[in-house]
Parts: C-alpha cells; sequence; structure tokens
C-alpha cells in the first residue's frame, strides 16, 4: 500500500513539474513575440522627448547660496 501511495505521489510531482515547465516556456515565447510586436509598433508611436528649458539656474550661483547658508549656520 506505501509504495502505492508513493509511485501515486511521484507521478503528482512529475505532472506537475511538466506543467509548470511548459508554462514557462509558452510564458518565454509569449515575452519574446510580444517584444518583437512593442518593437515594430514603436516605429509608428515614438515617445515625446521632454522640452529643454533654456532658463536653468547657473551653478555658481547655487554654489554660493550654499557656501553662504553653510557660514551663516556655522556661526
Amino acid at each position: 500500500m506505501n509504495d502505492n501511495l508513493f509511485v501515486e505521489g511521484l507521478q503528482l510531482m512529475a505532472a506537475g513539474m511538466i506543467v509548470v515547465f511548459c508554462f514557462l516556456v509558452l510564458m518565454v515565447f509569449a515575452m519574446n513575440i510580444s517584444a518583437a510586436v512593442l518593437k515594430r509598433l514603436a516605429k509608428y508611436f515614438p515617445e515625446e522627448q521632454p522640452a529643454q528649458s533654456g532658463g536653468g539656474a547657473d551653478n555658481s550661483i547655487i554654489a554660493a547660496v550654499i557656501a553662504a547658508a553653510r557660514a551663516q549656520a556655522n556661526k
């Protein structure tokens, strides 16, 4: 009786492992296919680049303000 249960357990384990393996293989194929489709669609729907603003802050002014704040804090 115990041998029969052991064999059934091994069969169930093997069946489960095969099902999981097949699912993972299908998932890899689906991901590769979706990557190829999205790569082709990217030609028609490019991502918009953010606009560069010309009024950026000068780094020397920022450095001077930080230095003044640290000097004030150290007094």
